[in-house]
């Protein structure tokens, strides 16, 4: 995958999308043995409690546009989140099949392990906290330490913690300013807008839950960007949803990626190991 058709799959997708294409190169030896290191950050809490009116009656769009503000800016309410994610990722010229397990401390950590061949086969392994990014890269056997702020020297976009977090809790990725609301279909669509990015949420109303998250850059030709969340199931009473699927466009050249959320555990108690074996190579950059 090359710069430009990654940068919204990047931000969407992050954490294991870039894996995926470290496992297009060959694989290399097996690796060293490792000596952990484990991460502790302070738990924080966010609480939002918000249900917006579901009945289907049409209203004006300011007045559904009010109506619908704590429903966009609702997130989901946890200290920590792990799981599970199987992941099947295509590109026009690869394809590809891996594990992602992950642990996130909200707003604070996120650790990403990712495997293939039924975990046997290691690809890399990342952690990111509010300012760092350190990944290792086991298919090259290289490590990458960054500043967060940096991170789009290895990466083809600036992403925050909390925009890679909402990758996996399912919410919705670019926290944008509200601009109008329309209601069609027993749906909830609110319109968004950033400096960078128009962000189209859709939510179903029968019971709030997000649907669609269309993200489009503001810049003319930019690649466009669609996740669909599916399969909601209640996790420790949390919707959470098990099943997405991501489908962007660069030009003429479009990827897929279809995600499902196994083991899913919330508030548990949780560590970040992070290692560097020896005889990896720390690339400058």
């Amino acid at each position: 995958m090359n710069k430009i058709g990654s940068y919204i799959v990047a931000l969407v997708a992050l954490p294991v999308l870039f894996s995926s294409c470290i496992l297009q190169k060959k694989a290399g030896k097996k690796n060293k043995k490792e000596q952990a290191v484990t991460t502790t950050v302070r738990d924080t809490i966010q609480t939002v409690q918000a249900t917006p009116d579901t009945t289907p009656t049409v209203r004006p769009d300011a007045e559904l546009l009010t109506m619908l503000l704590p429903l966009q800016s609702k997130r989901m309410d946890y200290r920590t989140f792990s799981g599970k994610a199987k992941v099947s990722f295509q590109s026009p010229d690869k394809s590809a099949d891996f594990s992602a397990n992950f642990r996130l401390k909200k707003d604070s950590v996120m650790w990403v392990n990712v495997t293939a061949l039924g975990g046997l086969y290691p690809v890399a392994r990342m952690l990111m906290t509010r300012d760092s990014f350190f990944m290792v890269n086991h298919i090259e056997k290289e490590v990458t330490l960054l500043p967060l702020t940096d991170v789009s020297k290895v990466l083809p976009v600036s992403v925050t913690l909390p925009q890679l977090q909402h990758v996996l809790t399912g919410d919705p990725i670019v926290d944008a300013t509200p601009m109008s609301a329309e209601q069609k279909d027993a749906m909830w669509t609110i319109h968004m807008l950033d400096a960078t990015y128009m962000q189209q949420l859709s939510y179903r109303m029968a019971d709030s839950t997000l649907m669609t998250c269309d993200l489009q850059p503001l810049q003319a030709g930019g690649p466009h960007a669609l996740l669909v969340y599916a399969a909601y199931a209640m996790v420790s009473d949390r919707r959470l949803s098990t099943e997405r699927t991501v489908d962007v466009q660069n030009g003429l050249k479009n990827y897929h990626l279809e995600m499902s959320i196994t083991n899913p555990e919330f508030d548990k108690a949780l560590d970040y190991p992070f290692s560097i074996p020896k005889n990896y190579t720390i690339k400058a950059h």
